[in-house]
């Protein structure tokens, strides 16, 4: 008898009298299952990880490119020098200062993609 046939003629309320080939298949099937679902759930929570990442590496992009841009005629050493007040490059010509205070930049882009 071929395995197909084995399979069809199989009396499901006499598991110990099914042949050898069936049986082995079935806890193959059974492996492979258990593998798969073990690497299903394994994926899962590296994928949770990486969105994780994703949205800490955008966050700290935003923050990134928010205090890249400056424009000042004096460096905070200098300020400190001339009138002993302590500031930092952000406050003194940073992007979130021009664009809300004083006015050298209309629109203050939280990243690349947003600035285009």
């Amino acid at each position: 008898m071929s395995f197909f046939d084995d399979l069809r003629n199989l009396d499901r309320n006499n598991v110990g009298g099914w042949p050898k080939s069936i049986k082995a298949f079935f806890a193959v099937l059974i492996v492979i299952v258990i593998l798969f679902l073990g690497w299903w759930f394994q994926i899962s929570v590296q994928q949770e990880e990486l969105k994780r990442a994703e949205s800490k590496e955008k966050e700290l992009k935003a923050d990134f490119v928010k205090k890249q841009a400056q424009v000042y005629l004096a460096g905070p050493p200098l300020v400190k020098m001339a009138t002993g007040e302590e500031t930092d490059h952000e406050a003194l010509g940073g992007a979130e200062m021009h664009s809300k205070i004083s006015g050298v930049s209309d629109y203050m882009a939280q990243d690349e993609v947003d600035a285009i």
